[in-house]
C-alpha cells in the first residue's frame, strides 16, 4: 500500500512538471507562429504540428489527473443513494472499480493499435515522426489512470475498515 502511495504522488509529481513545461513549451510555439505569421509575412509548418501534438498529451495527462483526483465528472446519485443505506460503506469504490475495469480494457486494445502503427511505419505529415508516439500518449494515460485508480480503492476500502472518514 505505501509503495503504491509513493509511486502515484511521484507519478503525480511528474506528470504535474511536464504538464507545466508542455503549456509554457506551447504557448511561446503558438506566441512564435502569430508573430511570424503576421510580422514577418511567413508561416513555420512545424509549430502547428508540435502544438496540436502537445495539446493531445496534455489532454490525456491531465485526464489520468482527474483519476487521481477523483475529479472526473460522475454521477452522484448512485454513491449518495448506497453511502445513506450502508453508512461505513463508500460508494466511490465501486465507481473507481468502474474506471479501472475500463481503463484496463483500453490499454489491452491500445497496445494493439500502437503496435498496428509500428507495423504500419505511419509517420506524422510535416515532422516525419512516428505516430506510434503520439499514440502512447493514450496508453500512457490509461496506465497511470489504472495505478491511480488502484491507490484510490486501496485508501478507501482502508478507510471503511477503520469505520468511516477520519
Amino acid at each position: 500500500m505505501q509503495l503504491l502511495l509513493m509511486i502515484c504522488r511521484i507519478l503525480e509529481r511528474f506528470m504535474k512538471f511536464c504538464i507545466g513545461w508542455m503549456l509554457l513549451f506551447m504557448s511561446v510555439l503558438a506566441f512564435t507562429g502569430v508573430l511570424t505569421r503576421y510580422f514577418l509575412f511567413y508561416s513555420i509548418t512545424w509549430l502547428e504540428e508540435v502544438t496540436r501534438y502537445l495539446m493531445v498529451w496534455m489532454t490525456f495527462i491531465v485526464g489520468a489527473l482527474a483519476v487521481n483526483d477523483e475529479s472526473h465528472i460522475n454521477i452522484d446519485f448512485v454513491p449518495n443513494h448506497l453511502n445513506h443505506k450502508f453508512k461505513k460503506f463508500d460508494a466511490n469504490i465501486i465507481l473507481n472499480v468502474f474506471i479501472l475495469a475500463g481503463m484496463a480494457c483500453f490499454a489491452y486494445y491500445n497496445f494493439f493499435q500502437i503496435k498496428a502503427s509500428i507495423k504500419s511505419g505511419m509517420v506524422s505529415p510535416v515532422l516525419q515522426i512516428p505516430m506510434w508516439m503520439m499514440y502512447c500518449s493514450t496508453i500512457v494515460c490509461a496506465i497511470s489512470s489504472v495505478l491511480f485508480c488502484s491507490k484510490n480503492i486501496a485508501v478507501k476500502v482502508q478507510r471503511c475498515r477503520k469505520g468511516g472518514d477520519e
